[in-house]
């Protein structure tokens, strides 16, 4: 090139002078020829530069597009994930009394959806207050009878196909299949009942015949009765006497057989006929000390037998009548004091049969359901009865046990397909079983966050310290005091019984230890104090100690147990010392301030500070680290309100109330003992909050209205509370009264004089479902085009 440079100087640099001499002069041809290779080489270079720059901004276009595509793609799936969620919640809020199952599925798969959600958690902890099914298949005809023997171990299914099943309830695993069908009748098998050592199986059929089964290898039934026809017509539910030497078998023509089966194994079963009815009889019950026996008849009445003399039984009183329809299904108490009747056009009734000679009607009929009630039995409690109907539905009554009205114990058992024909209830009351049109049967598991307390609304239960021990009050004449154990069973220690309040209310208080239990009258006067070191024996400690109330019946025990606040007149308190409790002696002058009544008292767990809310909306603070002499502390913020309750979390540094203007409040307690509103007040109830309770570390609060909600608040974060999801429950009666145990489960008194607890362990409750169903997740969400997720739930 340096010929090219020497001949044309834009070609290239001038050569170095000792060149000069060597310079060849070419051609203009060559030059030119030169020049256009030179052009052609520098185009090629800026055409390679201009593609690979479109290259790289294709590249970068591309890549750009890719991210925004997959922004795009991630927020659809976000968007879909989120439409997901929210439609698998809507749908376990509207099946939850529609089919309790499905419902508790579908929240719990909520929660495995997003187990961070507020929302998806709190459906899942409101499960534990709904009956729980297990779905048992074989059957290929609709189930009309289930019995389960007496250790709660077997249970025995009739059915139209003309089987009968046997399975075991004791599997861990759940309920399983024992053997092979008993195939025996080509019409239906109409009953089934296991003597009360469940050794044998009786069994009734649609062609009139009778079975015995020695039930003893339980896969490998052996008949000790074989197809005895006894009367005319088919049979309808036979029963065992409690004694197991007497089986009685109702018929179509009227008869009821009483077949003799003290010796069972001698193959000879005499028998007795019983004819008193003028239509069939549907079914037979027997007084739990088997001397007496009820018959119910499509004759529409129901007749109780005196079966003393087995050779010769002889009808007591005269026929129960009233019954519109069929008068289908009977059942005693356990007592034996009621009796229970349904029928055909779906209404329930009680009879007083404490005189059985003189039986007569209590309480008021209900229309309990839209179809015939062919099956009642009440469970071990004596008050509880469960009656299933060809409505579809099973349902829970609670017994008023002095006035024997009925109220129903929502939800329904409800899931079967079509009407449920037959129930069955297990010894320990803990499990109801139904049989159904749809040939299933459905193990329903209990909540055993229910129980049954008083015939009255309850005022706020009180726990010990240790959570071994609660007390709960009632507007009544009845305190009764609660033992619960490490597996959070409950079970009733004792109670107090004092004369019954006169518009008003007994509320109570436990001393920290358990030992000392206080009681007030809500309409005020006095306070009783109680030695309940044996619940089952409560002693009081001296004469109830006057006040000067009237109105209220604030009571609070310090946290070592040796200070009582009550009232001393409607306007203040007064602390006692109870150092010697049979002796309580006044600390000092009483405290004043409010200017409306005293609404309820609390002193800190640290025990230096006393809280008095007020219905002047306010609340008034002390120091009390000497009791002898209170120092009034400052209080910063509030109410708009009465100030109904109050409770302390930690050490007393954090305060809760609830009032009458809706709102639950947090507090924080300065070093001085003076307490300052948190500017963001928790909202959601509609109607006055009445109690309130906080955990022992102050994280989570929970509050109980009027409206019918209880609601948990996260409190953790002061810049940042909130409520937990949605109510725990809302379906209260009255006011809700709360307060959390020591291991953080929240118990609630209700006005329907019912106690329910939540335990708040979200893995808990669903082994609850789990355990206690048979369905699948992926079963379940495609039946509402849900995708199916990527594992089991259970």
């Amino acid at each position: 090139m340096d010929v090219v440079a020497e001949q044309n100087p834009r070609l290239g640099d001038l050569v170095s002078a000792r060149h000069a001499d060597d310079v060849v002069a070419l051609s203009p041809n060559a030059v030119e020829f030169l020049e256009a290779s030179r052009r052609q080489i520098t185009w090629h270079g800026r055409r390679r530069r201009a593609i690979i720059a479109g290259l790289a901004l294709a590249a970068l276009t591309a890549l750009v597009m890719s991210g925004v595509a997959w922004v795009a793609k991630g927020r659809a799936e976000a968007e879909r994930s989120t439409a997901q969620f929210q439609q698998i919640i809507a749908l376990s809020d509207s099946m939850r009394d529609e089919d309790p199952t499905t419902s508790s599925h579908l929240a719990l798969a909520a929660a495995h959806m997003r187990p961070d959600s507020d929302v998806a958690y709190s459906r899942l902890i409101a499960t534990q207050g709904v009956p729980l099914a297990n779905t048992l298949r074989g059957h290929t005809g609709p189930v009309y009878s289930t019995a389960v023997s007496a250790d709660g171990s077997m249970l025995a299914s009739a059915s139209d196909d003309g089987t009968v099943r046997i399975w075991s309830l004791g599997e861990e695993s759940g309920p399983t299949r024992l053997g092979d069908p008993l195939e025996l009748s080509s019409k239906y098998m109409a009953s089934v009942s296991f003597s009360p050592d469940g050794r044998y199986l009786a069994a009734g059929g649609g062609d009139g015949a009778v079975w015995i089964f020695d039930v003893s290898d339980h896969t490998a039934p052996r008949r000790v009765l074989d197809r005895k026809v006894f009367a005319t017509g088919a049979v309808h539910n036979v029963r065992y006497a409690p004694s197991g030497r007497l089986l009685a078998v109702p018929y179509d023509d009227g008869t009821v057989v009483l077949v003799d089966t003290s010796d069972p194994t001698s193959g000879s079963f005499p028998v007795v006929s019983v004819r008193g009815h003028e239509g069939a009889v549907r079914t037979v019950a027997f007084r739990p000390d088997g001397d007496v026996m009820a018959t119910s008849s499509d004759d529409r009445t129901v007749r109780i037998w005196d079966i003393t003399d087995r050779a010769g039984p002889v009808p007591l009183g005269e026929p129960l009548r009233g019954f519109e329809d069929v008068a289908h299904s009977v059942s005693f108490s356990g007592d034996g004091k009621t009796l229970a009747a349904s029928s055909d056009d779906g209404v329930l009734r009680l009879f007083d049969t404490g005189d059985p000679r003189k039986a007569y009607p209590v309480g008021v009929p209900v229309r309990a359901h839209t179809g015939g009630v062919w099956s009642i039995a009440f469970l071990p409690d004596g008050r509880t009865l469960a009656s299933a109907s060809w409505d579809g539905t099973a349902k829970l009554w609670d017994i008023d046990p002095e006035e024997r009205y009925l109220d129903e114990i929502s939800p329904a058992l409800t899931g079967h397909g079509g009407g449920v024909a037959t129930l069955a209830v297990t010894p320990d009351g803990n499990t109801v079983i139904t049989g159904g049109q749809d040939a299933n049967l459905r193990v329903w598991t209990m909540p055993h966050t229910r129980i049954s307390v008083v015939d009255a609304a309850l005022t706020k239960p009180s726990v010990s310290r240790s959570g071994t021990l609660v007390a709960t009050g009632s507007y009544g004449p009845t305190v009764s005091l609660w033992r619960v154990d490490e597996a959070g069973e409950w079970s009733r220690a004792g109670s107090v019984t004092q004369p019954r309040p006169l518009g008003g209310a007994y509320v109570c208080a436990l001393s920290p230890s358990g030992t000392i239990l206080a009681t007030a009258p809500t309409s005020g006067g006095s306070v009783q104090l109680w030695d309940v070191r044996d619940p089952a024996d409560p002693e009081p400690l001296a004469d109830p100690v006057p006040l000067g109330t009237r109105f209220t019946s604030a009571l609070a025990f310090s946290p070592d147990g040796a200070t009582l606040v009550t009232g001393a007149d409607d306007f203040s308190v007064q602390l006692w010392d109870i150092a010697d409790p049979a002796r309580p002696v006044p600390w000092g002058a009483p405290l004043t301030g409010p200017e409306n009544l005293v609404r309820s008292t609390t002193i800190s767990p640290d025990g230096r500070s006393l809280v008095v809310t007020s219905a002047d909306s306010r609340i008034y603070a002390w120091d009390i680290a000497d009791p002898r002499a209170a120092i009034r502390t400052e209080i910063f913020g509030g109410h708009d309100a009465g100030v109904n309750t109050a409770a302390f979390g930690r050490d007393g540094d954090v305060l809760v109330t609830g009032s009458d203007d809706h709102r639950v409040l947090m507090w924080d307690r300065d070093a001085a003992g003076n307490f300052t509103a948190r500017p963001t007040a928790l909202r959601g109830h509609s109607g006055t909050v009445y109690s309130v309770s906080i955990t022992r570390d102050g994280t989570k609060a929970v509050s109980g209205s009027d409206d019918g909600t209880i609601r948990l608040w996260d409190v953790s974060d002061a810049e940042s509370m909130r409520e937990v999801g949605g109510p725990i429950t809302d379906t209260g009666v009255g006011r809700w009264q709360v307060v959390f145990r020591p291991n953080g489960s929240v118990v609630a008194a209700g006005g329907d004089g019912v106690l329910r607890m939540w335990n708040l362990e979200a893995d808990v409750v669903a082994e609850r479902i789990c355990h206690s169903t048979s369905g699948r997740i992926s079963d379940i969400l495609p039946q509402f085009d849900l995708p199916v997720p990527g594992r089991e739930v259970c």
